[in-house]
């Protein structure tokens, strides 16, 4: 066994086990005021939006952050797609009908 193969990661030599092939990405965090800022939102309702609970948060000492993958969750569950394909046929009331509110 060679000094290099020792060192990168034989248990016999105390080094490291070698890592695995399925590396983590970095994480990216956001602060409120880029969410803000990304969204067309106040802050107040970013923080609205942790405070209820629909987006996800972290806090660190007494700043809000948020994860890139929760902002992405959070903002494909607030899309709106209306369903393609779908007539609504809506029927007039008569004139002679007496409706009242």
């Amino acid at each position: 066994m060679t000094p290099e193969t020792a060192q990168a990661g034989s248990r016999r030599s105390g080094g490291f086990a070698e890592r695995s092939h399925t590396a983590k990405l970095p994480v990216r965090f956001y602060t409120v005021s880029q969410i803000a800022g990304m969204t067309g939102l106040s802050q107040d309702s970013v923080r609205r939006e942790i405070s209820c609970g629909s987006l996800t948060a972290h806090r660190f000492r007494r700043m809000w952050r948020i994860k890139d993958q929760d902002f992405e969750a959070w903002a494909n569950r607030s899309r709106y797609c209306p369903t393609a394909g779908v007539t609504f046929t809506y029927e007039l009331a008569s004139a002679s009908e007496d409706y009242r509110w």
